[in-house]
């Protein structure tokens, strides 16, 4: 009994702590994490001298979908761009739900070739996720913008590099 209730223990701790740095409706990891995260990718960075490209991905128009649409439709939206998501970054890119209808890629080790590469397969990748099952309300097709930007090309601190990602964004 003592063995299986510390099992049961670190399991509820285990779970506890996945709860602490994911996102509930998109099992993306969040900006806690993130944080974390990005002070030892920068350590790393630095040393071995690579970049970090940050992706900022946007869902164009949210706020008219879940006007038109309903929140549950904009929750669907929300969790099929988290999903894909993790299906089109690479094992070591990390994926963020940024906040609202934002998402965030940390892709260490990629140059800009490379970060633009993958924000235009996103973008291919986001235009062909429809959402044909909305009975009376007809189909409906997103779109997304993504800004980019590098460590340490637009700033020495994460935060100056996440505002350039946003400036490029709404470029």
């Amino acid at each position: 009994e003592n063995i299986q209730m510390a099992e049961r223990s670190e399991e509820d701790h285990i779970a506890l702590k996945q709860l602490v740095i994911t996102d509930d409706l998109t099992g993306l990891y969040n900006r806690r994490f993130l944080e974390e995260y990005c002070r030892i990718q920068v350590a790393i960075a630095l040393r071995q001298g690579y970049p970090i490209g940050f992706l900022l991905a946007d869902i164009d128009h949210f706020k008219p979908i879940n006007d038109t649409f309903g929140h549950d439709i904009g929750d669907r939206v929300l969790m099929r761009v988290g999903e894909k998501l993790r299906g089109t970054v690479r094992a070591g890119d990390l994926p963020v739900r940024y906040g609202g209808e934002e998402f965030l890629i940390v892709m260490p080790a990629t140059d800009r070739t490379g970060a633009l590469a993958f924000a235009e397969r996103l973008r291919t990748e986001m235009v062909g996720l429809g959402f044909e099952d909305l009975g009376s309300l007809g189909a409906l097709r997103i779109t997304v913008s993504i800004g980019i930007a590098f460590y340490p090309e637009h700033g020495s601190q994460v935060a100056a590099v996440l505002k350039a990602c946003d400036e490029s964004l709404y470029r």
